[in-house]
């Protein structure tokens, strides 16, 4: 089977998934926030994910998801559509803004990421310098 990005690892995860909602973090995040989930009581009842919006974009990689979203990603994959940002538009989500992070003493590193070796020890640097818990 060809890898089909992101959502093989959401499909898994979220089928499999004992919880009603599921924390998804990408690899690629080095420094994620069990804070930031904890926001999750803000989902909307019968909604289907709540997201963070944090400088300037919204990270559907670092999210808590209801479960029965495995069914929704299931048909985009099986349709061949597999970006990431397609699923946004066939699920019912919330999102949260960076000022809800900030007033609740979460920083915005946490959905820090990096695509290659070179940002990898960019963001390790980082971390060195930060002061805030995440």
């Amino acid at each position: 089977m060809q890898n089909r990005g992101p959502l093989d690892g959401m499909y898994a995860g979220l089928s499999l998934a004992r919880n009603r909602d599921v924390w998804i973090v990408g690899s690629h995040m080095p420094f994620i926030s069990a804070k930031a989930a904890e926001l999750r009581e803000k989902k909307i009842e019968g909604g289907d994910a709540v997201l963070h919006s944090v400088q300037a974009g919204v990270y559907p990689l670092h999210g808590v998801y209801d479960r029965s979203c495995a069914n929704n990603i299931w048909r985009l994959l099986e349709s061949g559509e597999h970006p990431l940002m397609r699923l946004l538009k066939v699920i019912d989500w919330l999102v949260l803004e960076e000022t809800v992070f900030l007033n609740e003493g979460i920083g915005p590193e946490f959905v820090s990421c990096f695509g290659t070796p070179e940002e990898y020890e960019q963001l390790l640097k980082q971390l060195s310098s930060l002061t805030r818990i995440l």
